[in-house]
């Protein structure tokens, strides 16, 4: 069931990104002002990273907790 959770934040994430930013880069442009094109791009590159990070949860996860040598998983999540 976690892993069906997982998957669904896999997939929801991308698309949640382009939506987000594609309607940022929009209201940049249709106001013309070049300081909201800089916050656009700004709070693209931060959504990016965000989102990077939170496709590769699971693999820290087991890194950290293989470096810890306890033998523990995360559920099967991967």
């Amino acid at each position: 069931a976690l892993q069906y959770v997982w998957t669904a934040i896999r997939v929801v994430t991308p698309i949640l990104l382009v939506v987000l930013i594609t309607k940022d880069m929009v209201q940049a442009v249709m106001a013309g002002e070049e300081k909201q094109m800089k916050e656009a791009q700004s709070n693209a590159i931060k959504r990016i990273v965000i989102g990077i990070i939170i496709m590769f949860v699971p693999t820290i996860v087991n890194l950290i907790l293989d470096l810890m040598g306890k033998g523990l998983d995360t559920c099967g999540i991967k």
